[in-house]
Protein backbone atom coordinates (compact mmCIF):
# COMPACT_ATOMS: atom_id res chain seq x y z
CA UNK A 1 0.00 0.00 0.00
CA UNK A 2 2.81 2.19 0.89
CA UNK A 3 4.43 1.84 -2.98
CA UNK A 4 0.73 2.09 -4.67
CA UNK A 5 0.70 5.73 -2.40
CA UNK A 6 -2.82 6.51 -3.53
CA UNK A 7 -4.95 8.43 -0.70
CA UNK A 8 -8.03 6.46 -2.34
CA UNK A 9 -6.94 3.00 -1.25
CA UNK A 10 -6.66 2.64 2.95
CA UNK A 11 -6.43 -0.30 4.90
CA UNK A 12 -9.20 -1.36 7.72
CA UNK A 13 -9.90 -4.55 9.28
CA UNK A 14 -13.37 -6.42 10.62
CA UNK A 15 -12.32 -5.17 14.75
CA UNK A 16 -12.81 -1.38 13.44
CA UNK A 17 -15.80 -1.91 10.90
CA UNK A 18 -17.73 -3.57 13.80
CA UNK A 19 -16.42 -0.30 16.20
CA UNK A 20 -18.03 1.92 13.84
CA UNK A 21 -21.11 0.24 13.43
CA UNK A 22 -21.79 -0.17 17.24
CA UNK A 23 -20.99 3.73 16.79
CA UNK A 24 -23.78 4.12 14.34
CA UNK A 25 -26.06 2.21 15.99
CA UNK A 26 -25.60 3.61 19.34
CA UNK A 27 -27.07 6.79 17.91
CA UNK A 28 -30.43 7.90 18.76
CA UNK A 29 -32.92 10.94 17.67
CA UNK A 30 -32.72 12.14 21.66
CA UNK A 31 -28.78 12.30 21.92
CA UNK A 32 -27.12 12.23 18.26
CA UNK A 33 -25.43 15.60 17.24
CA UNK A 34 -27.39 17.50 14.31
CA UNK A 35 -24.80 15.96 11.64
CA UNK A 36 -25.29 12.44 12.38
CA UNK A 37 -27.59 10.16 10.92
CA UNK A 38 -29.74 8.14 13.05
CA UNK A 39 -30.61 4.62 11.13
CA UNK A 40 -33.97 3.92 11.00
CA UNK A 41 -35.11 1.03 12.37
CA UNK A 42 -35.26 -1.29 9.13
CA UNK A 43 -31.48 -0.16 8.68
CA UNK A 44 -30.47 -0.81 12.55
CA UNK A 45 -31.75 -4.20 11.94
CA UNK A 46 -29.74 -5.03 8.67
CA UNK A 47 -26.79 -3.87 10.39
CA UNK A 48 -27.37 -6.09 13.67
CA UNK A 49 -27.18 -8.95 11.29
CA UNK A 50 -24.27 -7.96 9.36
CA UNK A 51 -22.62 -7.73 12.86
CA UNK A 52 -23.75 -10.86 13.58
CA UNK A 53 -22.38 -12.47 10.93
CA UNK A 54 -19.17 -10.82 11.25
CA UNK A 55 -18.85 -12.52 14.55
CA UNK A 56 -19.99 -16.04 13.39
CA UNK A 57 -17.69 -16.28 10.78
CA UNK A 58 -14.86 -15.44 13.51
CA UNK A 59 -13.56 -12.78 11.20
CA UNK A 60 -12.98 -10.54 14.53
CA UNK A 61 -10.03 -10.68 16.82
CA UNK A 62 -10.08 -13.48 19.47
CA UNK A 63 -12.24 -12.37 22.57
CA UNK A 64 -10.12 -14.51 25.22
CA UNK A 65 -8.19 -11.17 25.79
CA UNK A 66 -11.16 -8.78 25.44
CA UNK A 67 -13.23 -6.94 28.39
CA UNK A 68 -16.96 -5.09 27.96
CA UNK A 69 -17.20 -1.99 29.81
CA UNK A 70 -20.36 -0.80 30.40
CA UNK A 71 -21.58 2.34 31.55
CA UNK A 72 -25.06 2.55 33.28
CA UNK A 73 -26.33 3.35 36.33
CA UNK A 74 -28.49 0.41 36.78
CA UNK A 75 -26.36 -2.27 35.57
CA UNK A 76 -23.90 -2.28 38.61
CA UNK A 77 -26.61 -2.27 40.94
CA UNK A 78 -28.46 -5.01 39.06
CA UNK A 79 -25.63 -7.06 39.08
CA UNK A 80 -25.20 -7.53 42.51
CA UNK A 81 -28.86 -8.29 43.26
CA UNK A 82 -29.79 -10.23 40.06
CA UNK A 83 -26.00 -11.63 38.97
CA UNK A 84 -26.92 -10.81 35.46
CA UNK A 85 -26.15 -8.34 32.88
CA UNK A 86 -30.02 -6.73 31.10
CA UNK A 87 -30.41 -4.22 28.17
CA UNK A 88 -31.90 -3.96 25.10
CA UNK A 89 -32.62 -7.15 22.83
CA UNK A 90 -30.26 -8.04 19.93
CA UNK A 91 -28.03 -5.14 21.16
CA UNK A 92 -24.47 -6.23 19.19
CA UNK A 93 -21.59 -6.76 21.25
CA UNK A 94 -18.05 -7.99 20.21
CA UNK A 95 -17.24 -11.50 21.34
CA UNK A 96 -16.26 -11.12 25.01
CA UNK A 97 -14.49 -12.83 27.56
CA UNK A 98 -15.37 -10.93 30.84
CA UNK A 99 -17.77 -8.08 31.84
CA UNK A 100 -16.60 -4.68 34.04
CA UNK A 101 -18.72 -2.08 35.33
CA UNK A 102 -18.11 2.04 34.85
CA UNK A 103 -19.86 4.00 37.66
CA UNK A 104 -19.24 7.18 39.07
CA UNK A 105 -16.15 7.55 37.62
CA UNK A 106 -14.42 4.28 38.09
CA UNK A 107 -14.10 0.73 36.95
CA UNK A 108 -15.22 -1.07 39.54
CA UNK A 109 -13.14 -3.89 40.82
CA UNK A 110 -15.35 -6.98 40.48
CA UNK A 111 -14.64 -8.32 36.81
CA UNK A 112 -17.11 -11.19 36.15
CA UNK A 113 -16.43 -13.70 33.18
CA UNK A 114 -19.42 -14.12 30.34
CA UNK A 115 -20.85 -17.72 30.44
CA UNK A 116 -23.27 -16.90 28.16
CA UNK A 117 -26.09 -14.56 26.56
CA UNK A 118 -29.96 -14.69 25.28
CA UNK A 119 -30.46 -12.61 22.64
CA UNK A 120 -33.78 -11.91 23.59
CA UNK A 121 -36.02 -13.39 25.79
CA UNK A 122 -39.05 -12.00 28.30
CA UNK A 123 -38.03 -12.02 31.93
CA UNK A 124 -40.78 -13.74 33.08
CA UNK A 125 -41.39 -17.07 34.59
CA UNK A 126 -43.70 -18.34 32.08
CA UNK A 127 -40.86 -17.85 29.18
CA UNK A 128 -38.07 -18.80 30.88
CA UNK A 129 -39.31 -22.39 31.92
CA UNK A 130 -38.55 -25.29 29.51
CA UNK A 131 -36.71 -22.73 27.29
CA UNK A 132 -35.33 -24.14 24.06
CA UNK A 133 -32.66 -22.12 23.64
CA UNK A 134 -31.52 -21.93 27.63
CA UNK A 135 -29.01 -24.39 29.07
CA UNK A 136 -30.30 -25.60 32.32
CA UNK A 137 -27.88 -24.04 34.36
CA UNK A 138 -29.44 -20.83 32.70
CA UNK A 139 -33.01 -21.54 32.82
CA UNK A 140 -32.41 -21.88 36.63
CA UNK A 141 -30.32 -18.54 37.44
CA UNK A 142 -32.66 -16.73 35.27
CA UNK A 143 -35.92 -17.85 36.89
CA UNK A 144 -33.98 -17.16 40.35
CA UNK A 145 -33.49 -13.77 38.80
CA UNK A 146 -36.96 -13.03 37.62
CA UNK A 147 -38.34 -14.03 40.89
CA UNK A 148 -36.70 -11.66 42.45
CA UNK A 149 -38.14 -9.05 40.21
CA UNK A 150 -41.24 -9.92 41.13
CA UNK A 151 -40.66 -9.48 44.47
CA UNK A 152 -39.19 -6.19 43.78
CA UNK A 153 -41.43 -5.22 41.83
CA UNK A 154 -39.18 -4.12 39.18
CA UNK A 155 -39.06 -2.40 36.05
CA UNK A 156 -37.49 -5.07 34.45
CA UNK A 157 -39.81 -7.42 35.13
CA UNK A 158 -42.08 -8.51 32.53
CA UNK A 159 -39.90 -6.93 29.69
CA UNK A 160 -37.83 -8.76 26.87
CA UNK A 161 -34.40 -7.92 27.26
CA UNK A 162 -30.67 -8.89 26.22
CA UNK A 163 -29.18 -10.78 29.05
CA UNK A 164 -25.49 -11.81 30.06
CA UNK A 165 -24.95 -14.87 31.90
CA UNK A 166 -21.89 -14.13 34.72
CA UNK A 167 -19.75 -16.02 36.58
CA UNK A 168 -17.46 -14.27 39.23
CA UNK A 169 -14.13 -14.46 38.37
CA UNK A 170 -11.18 -11.46 38.66
CA UNK A 171 -11.40 -9.36 41.49
CA UNK A 172 -8.62 -6.44 41.14
CA UNK A 173 -6.97 -5.17 43.79
CA UNK A 174 -8.75 -1.39 43.46
CA UNK A 175 -11.10 0.49 41.29
CA UNK A 176 -9.87 2.20 38.37
CA UNK A 177 -9.71 5.90 38.69
CA UNK A 178 -10.98 7.54 34.91
CA UNK A 179 -8.59 10.59 34.43
CA UNK A 180 -9.49 10.61 30.79
CA UNK A 181 -9.79 13.98 29.41
CA UNK A 182 -11.17 16.25 26.64
CA UNK A 183 -8.57 16.43 23.44
CA UNK A 184 -9.08 19.78 23.53
CA UNK A 185 -8.74 20.84 26.90
CA UNK A 186 -8.36 19.22 30.48
CA UNK A 187 -11.74 18.71 31.06
CA UNK A 188 -12.52 15.52 32.38
CA UNK A 189 -14.62 13.13 30.28
CA UNK A 190 -16.41 9.93 31.27
CA UNK A 191 -14.61 6.99 29.68
CA UNK A 192 -17.53 5.18 28.93
CA UNK A 193 -19.70 6.27 26.39
CA UNK A 194 -22.61 2.57 26.50
CA UNK A 195 -20.15 0.65 26.17
CA UNK A 196 -16.23 -0.01 25.26
CA UNK A 197 -13.54 -2.68 25.19
CA UNK A 198 -9.86 -3.09 27.06
CA UNK A 199 -7.59 -5.88 27.45
CA UNK A 200 -8.45 -7.99 29.98
CA UNK A 201 -4.38 -8.39 30.57
CA UNK A 202 -3.85 -5.16 31.17
CA UNK A 203 -6.71 -5.46 33.30
CA UNK A 204 -5.37 -7.71 34.84
CA UNK A 205 -2.15 -5.97 35.90
CA UNK A 206 -4.35 -3.99 38.36
CA UNK A 207 -3.91 -0.27 36.84
CA UNK A 208 -4.63 2.97 38.91
CA UNK A 209 -5.99 5.06 36.00
CA UNK A 210 -8.23 4.53 33.21
CA UNK A 211 -5.16 6.05 30.50
CA UNK A 212 -3.36 2.63 31.11
CA UNK A 213 -5.98 0.66 29.42
CA UNK A 214 -5.68 2.76 26.55
CA UNK A 215 -2.05 2.57 25.86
Amino acid sequence: MQTIDDERLVWANFDTLVGILESVLGRDVGSAEASMYVPTEREAFLLRELMRFIYDENLVSGKEDRVLVVGTRRAWDEYHTYDHYFCQPNRSFKPVSHLAFYKDGEIKPEVPKVTGAAESITLDEGTIRDHPKLSRSQEQSLLQAVEKMRENESERYGDTQKVLFLKPDLNLERPVQNDKTASDSNRTVAFVQGHRYVSLSTLRDNPSYTTELEE
